[in-house]
């Protein structure tokens, strides 16, 4: 757990030439007296100029300690944005092929299910339906269960994803027993590669409680997957507007009703598709980020060119 620096600390970095960077800042914490991880960032800088970059959630801010609420002014945040590898997600060889198959680009991958990389049972025709995160309840894995238990026979669910045990929060190996046991989850664990599920897949569902920009959305967007989700921090970043994918956090009810629609109307899921996939091209795409990181950087490094 990180904490607050003391006073010698914040002197030495406030004296330092060096540029700070925060990762994982939550900001808008309610508490005043429990100071995130990003709010560190905020009492560490008080006295710079410079804007602090958060590595995780992409603000770049201009601190300013207030004694209050830990906040900096709006006018002083600089998003910088995530993003992925698009050439990594968008030209996948199929490796179920001698050939290696052709590749796709910037569209669906053609699905596949008997490639020797994907541990799956087979659909019987129905979608597939994905879940990519560590087995807790933060990343609602419990609510993907309950999901699948709603929808049982109308999609096969999976999960990939590591268990972790010893997290407070761990989903117990009893709960994943069962639902395997009654084939109302596929658990397919930690793998190196997730692009074969991806591909195989033709929902992405993530209800998580908390996230920075998730990687697995804009991976499975690239890839040509519609994504639905709770509505959180970062995740509205990455699924596009006007399609209903994004359901209130914790509304299993209005997650089920999006999944369904998703599920019934194949045109809709691929329209949906479609608009996920290039909404993470336009706007993750990571050179464009390094791009932004560069220009920034040489702004802060050069006084004669002020990014304020």
């Amino acid at each position: 757990m990180l904490r607050i620096p003391d006073a010698k600390r914040q002197r030495g970095i406030v004296r330092s030439r060096s540029i700070p960077s925060v990762h994982g800042g939550l900001f808008g914490v309610r508490s005043t007296t429990q100071p995130c991880v990003g709010q560190w960032g905020v009492v560490s800088s008080a006295a710079m100029s410079q804007p602090v970059p958060c590595t995780n959630c992409g603000a770049m801010m201009v601190p300013q300690w207030d004694g209050r609420v830990h906040a900096c002014p709006k006018r002083k945040v600089r998003y910088q944005g995530n993003g992925i590898d698009l050439e990594r997600f968008t030209n996948v060889p199929d490796s179920s092929s001698a050939s290696n198959g052709p590749s796709v680009s910037n569209g669906k991958q053609p699905k596949c299910m008997n490639d020797p990389c994907v541990d799956l049972p087979d659909s019987n025709g129905l979608p597939v339906v994905l879940n990519i995160s560590r087995l807790v309840k933060e990343k609602g894995c419990l609510d993907f269960f309950a999901l699948a238990e709603r929808l049982a026979g109308k999609a096969l669910f999976v999960h990939v994803g590591p268990q972790e045990r010893d997290q407070r929060d761990a989903v117990g190996a009893g709960v994943i027993d069962d639902l395997s046991r009654r084939q109302i989850v596929h658990f397919v664990g930690e793998v190196n590669d997730v692009r074969p599920y991806l591909r195989a897949a033709d929902i992405f569902v993530l209800p998580s409680f908390r996230e920075g920009i998730p990687r697995g959305c804009m991976e499975a967007a690239a890839m040509g997957l519609a994504v639905a989700a709770y509505d959180v921090r970062g995740v509205r970043e990455v699924v596009p507007e006007g399609f209903g994918l994004l359901a209130p956090r914790g509304d299993i009810d209005a997650l089920t009703e999006t999944m369904t629609a998703l599920l019934d109307d194949p045109a809709a899921r691929q329209a949906a598709a479609k608009a996920c996939g290039a909404h993470v091209r336009s706007t993750f795409d990571e050179r464009l980020v390094y791009k932004r990181l560069r220009v920034l950087y040489a702004g802060l490094l050069n006084p004669a060119q002020p990014v304020l």
